[in-house]
């Protein structure tokens, strides 16, 4: 029997090892990847909460003379991770199924859903997260069982074990303490409490602060100075800040985060529930709804358990994170952390399962009167029904989350860092930008010329005082309050250097910004180039870029990649508005049809075609993209206002010129009640 489980064991870890190794990516992904890749590069610290541990694991697994490339051999630590999550909520499930079958299918399926499947494959915080979270999972099931059998100096010894591993886990990522509540009831019903003595109370705190270690690394390696240093926890008052993400919005999203209770907070409530959904389709909800009232008549106090779990960690996290909902590439970033309550919800799907092997089991009975042919057939039909399930989200996930072929993180920072040959500063306001650029700049040592800065946070001391450290040539006016200080830094810089911008769009007194490529240029007045000029740069800049049509293809409907896609379609208009501007619509559509080609649900694009259509008297085409540009996005009512001019001057006619202004003014007042 334990030659079997150890069989089962090795199947549920090596079978999405060796697909995650075919699929791992060989770029940088987007979102927070790029920090951790250069953090652990440099034996750095991440951004808040700083994930100590995870950094010095990355760390010593870039140093591993795997003779890989370093990017994608950091990336495969998310695949060893989530293959170990794979083996241990295998051993949890076989625990309480009993099924070696099921238990494989349904660990199985948690392997090959998309989000699982996805955050195998690139550097990220959340597999060592689900990893942690399987195995406290496991011991507490296992402290669970010991204290019923009495066997109080073995669950003492698992409650040792529970504590230092709960403790490590802090020690990478704090959502970890989600589960917490879960844990307090099973170890509170189980009555252990009354066995507490005060020996063990301080063996308990000393193994909560063995695992608490490697905090000690942010001070340490803030100490070197390291060129990722973020938050500067040299001090004890800079550590806590990290600690706490004081910078970032304490116990929040972010630090910008509304904290009333809204109708916002509602629709992630619902988000959940889609992420399930989509992860896990909609024969997969209903299985695991099933499942989890099988476990709450069967297993009562498992059931508490669980569903603590996956209530605080998934829905309630949600609501409470409240996470901005204006933009689809915020799915992307709020979806990751649901991951951990997957670690529940494939216990309800195990569960689901022996459901249905049971309801099968009694219907064949009907029919089937010797047992052993009974049990051959439920087994087979049984075997049958779950594969095809199985394989089903299998081939439904691949396309989208094979990332072995797709270089457009790695592709974003070149573009970034090629934007100017000579010393420049590139200041990234957006995350996956700068992070990615960062990344590759400190990894690869592309184009080491350039400064990188994130011109949002300067108005942080603490990242004042870290650029001081590596950018002394520069100019830091003491003017912190003054908002932006960005522009500030600017008007003291510009002299010493070029600076650039993602979307330089405020007015600036001593100049103005110059789309250039897929960053802005801050041009002083008196110095912006000839249109001949304008047009040499942008194309070398737009034929340097490895960035193309066909890389854009491959997306998938990722959402990080879809934002990256976004990035380059808001620079092709960025470009063409400033083509208009220089009475050049010939090149203006040109970048404006590059970026529908990107992005066709792009609206402002198309917005902007339909201009340079009824310009050039194309009606029908006109009112054609004005009407795209609504209904890709709602917001774009003035479409209407448009289309009603274009029928009224271009077509001449009347009737539809006030049936679209009727549109238009009925769109209004339905904003303005909304409102």
């Amino acid at each position: 029997m334990k030659r079997l489980k150890i069989i089962f064991f090795l199947l549920a870890v090596f079978i999405p090892f060796i697909i995650y190794i075919l699929t791992t990516s060989h770029s940088i992904y987007g979102v927070d990847s790029g920090d951790f890749l250069a953090a652990s590069w440099v034996w750095g610290v991440a951004h808040s909460p700083g994930y100590p541990l995870y950094t010095i694991f990355l760390a010593l697994w870039a140093r591993i003379p795997f003779g890989l490339d370093p990017i994608f051999q950091m990336n495969l630590s998310s695949a060893v991770f989530h293959s170990l999550t794979v083996g241990f909520v295998f051993l949890i499930l076989r625990k309480l199924t009993k099924s070696y079958f099921l238990s494989l299918v349904a660990c199985y399926v948690l392997a090959f859903s998309y989000l699982f499947w996805t955050y195998s494959l690139v550097v990220e915080a959340f597999a060592l997260n689900d990893l942690f979270a399987s195995i406290l999972i496991l011991i507490a099931i296992y402290f669970w069982e010991a204290v019923k059998a009495k066997k109080h100096k073995l669950a003492e010894k698992l409650l040792l074990l529970f504590t230092l591993t709960f403790s490590l886990s802090l020690a990478h990522h704090q959502t970890i303490i989600l589960f917490l509540p879960g844990f307090l009831y099973l170890f509170f019903k189980s009555g252990f409490q009354k066995k507490l003595s005060y020996l063990l109370f301080v063996k308990l705190l000393f193994a909560a602060f063995i695992g608490l270690l490697p905090y000690l690394y942010l001070p340490i390696a803030a100490s070197f100075n390291p060129p990722i240093n973020w938050g500067d926890p040299d001090s004890l008052g800079r550590f806590f800040a990290v600690l706490t993400r004081q910078d970032w919005g304490s116990f929040r999203s972010s630090a910008t985060a509304p904290q009333h209770i809204g109708f916002n907070r509602y629709i992630q409530v619902v988000w959940y529930i889609d992420f399930l959904k989509t992860d896990f389709l909609y024969l997969g909800l209903i299985i695991g709804i099933i499942g989890a009232l099988r476990l709450f008549f069967k297993q009562h106090i498992m059931f508490w358990f669980f569903i603590l779990n996956l209530l605080i960690s998934g829905p309630l996290f949600l609501f409470y994170a409240n996470f901005s909902t204006d933009a689809p590439f915020i799915l992307e970033v709020i979806q990751r952390f649901v991951l951990l309550s997957y670690m529940s919800f494939v216990v309800f799907l195990a569960f689901g399962l022996l459901v249905i092997r049971s309801i099968l089991n009694k219907f064949l009975s009907i029919f089937i009167h010797s047992k052993n042919l009974l049990h051959v057939t439920c087994y087979l039909l049984l075997v049958t029904a779950a594969l095809s399930y199985l394989l089903f989200i299998f081939f439904a996930n691949y396309q989208k989350t094979d990332l072995s072929k797709i270089n457009l993180g790695s592709n974003l920072a070149y573009d970034t860092l090629i934007t100017e040959k000579k010393p420049a500063t590139l200041s990234l306001e957006d995350d996956t930008v700068y992070f990615n650029s960062i990344a590759l700049n400190t990894i690869e040592k592309v184009n080491l010329q350039i400064q990188l800065v994130m011109g949002g946070q300067m108005n942080k001391p603490f990242y004042i005082d870290t650029l001081k450290k590596y950018y002394p040539q520069f100019n830091f006016p003491p003017e912190l309050e003054k908002e932006p200080y960005f522009y500030t830094f600017l008007d003291a810089n510009i002299q010493k250097s070029s600076i650039y911008t993602i979307q330089g769009t405020s007015s600036a007194e001593n100049g103005s910004w110059l789309p250039m490529g897929i960053l802005s240029k801050f041009c002083p007045k008196g110095k912006e180039p000839s249109d001949e000029e304008f047009d040499n740069l942008q194309e070398e800049m737009w034929t340097g870029y490895k960035n193309n049509i066909e890389e854009f293809s491959k997306t998938n409907g990722n959402l990080t990649f879809e934002h990256i896609k976004g990035l380059y379609t808001a620079a092709h208009n960025r470009v063409a508005v400033e083509y208009l501007r220089r009475n050049n619509s010939k090149k203006a559509k040109k970048h404006i049809l590059e970026a529908i080609n990107i992005y066709p649900s792009f609206s402002y694009s198309h917005y902007l075609l339909g201009n340079i259509l009824n310009d050039e008297g194309d009606c029908g085409g006109s009112i054609s993209e004005y009407q795209k540009a609504y209904d890709f996005d709602k917001r774009y009512i003035a479409s209407f206002l448009d289309n009603a001019l274009v029928a009224q001057n271009c077509l001449g006619d009347q009737k539809l010129s006030e049936d679209y202004l009727q549109e238009y003014n009925r769109l209004v007042r339905e904003t303005q009640n909304s409102i």
